[in-house]
């Protein structure tokens, strides 16, 4: 049973990745980014455009050969269609980006990435914002335990710029990954100066930042981080 709850787990989260990225694709259309009321948007998809870009003319001349070259005309149909169907999803994957950046609100900072990842963290949570350039290594989300301060990191192309440290140690609940307190938040950022100023603005304004911070460590997100494609 454990098996099947997982292959059908699997199969869930593919069919809303997949409907996601196509919603998302029609709000690139139609230049409809996700930015709720009294946010400020900050993109971090400029590192992966271009081979993304590359990728989707490699893969157009790649359709292009091979509907003049297979002499089948069923087979051939269905070859175009496919590819057709992979340069709409690379598209698509790319708007996902797009249309999902980062935002400054009222209620915190809310980080986005690949895969669907959206978290809110709260003004009161964080203690200080800086530029902080880094490579990483493996997957994109992980922690990263160097320094001997855990620090959670969102990267772009293997790299972050921006490290947000945390009050305290907290719990931070992400989707199918382990939960582990850290101590702070790495990500990416287009434009990572323009972005830690507006932060530093935000938590400036913040009427909590005067309280001390939590004795014990908090749990945040309250509930499981959202994935929103």
């Amino acid at each position: 049973m454990t098996a099947v709850r997982s292959a059908l787990g699997l199969v869930r989260r593919v069919v809303m990745f997949e409907i996601r990225l196509w919603g998302n694709l029609g709000r690139w259309i139609v230049r409809r980014p996700r930015i709720e009321p009294g946010a400020t948007a900050f993109g971090y998809a400029r590192a992966i455009t271009p081979l993304i870009v590359v990728l989707v003319a490699v893969s157009a001349i790649e359709v292009s050969v091979a509907h003049l070259v297979i002499p089948w005309e069923t087979v051939r149909l269905v070859v175009d269609l496919l590819g057709l169907y992979g340069l709409m999803w690379m598209i698509g994957l790319l708007a996902t980006l797009r249309v999902n950046p980062h935002l400054v609100s009222p209620d915190g900072l809310r980080v986005r990435g690949e895969g669907g990842l959206d978290l809110t963290v709260p003004w009161d949570l964080i203690e200080t914002v800086q530029v902080d350039n880094r490579m990483v290594r493996g997957r994109r989300v992980g922690v990263d335990a160097s320094g001997g301060r855990p620090m959670l990191y969102i990267a772009v192309m293997n790299q972050t710029n921006v490290a947000i440290v945390f009050r305290g140690p907290t719990v931070v609940e992400l989707p199918r990954a382990d939960t582990e307190p850290v101590r702070g938040l790495r990500i990416a950022a287009d434009d990572a100066d323009r972005l830690v100023a507006a932060i530093r603005e935000r938590l400036a304004r913040h009427p909590k930042r005067g309280r001390a911070a939590a004795s014990s460590p908090p749990s945040w997100p309250p509930a499981a981080a959202r994935e929103t494609v």
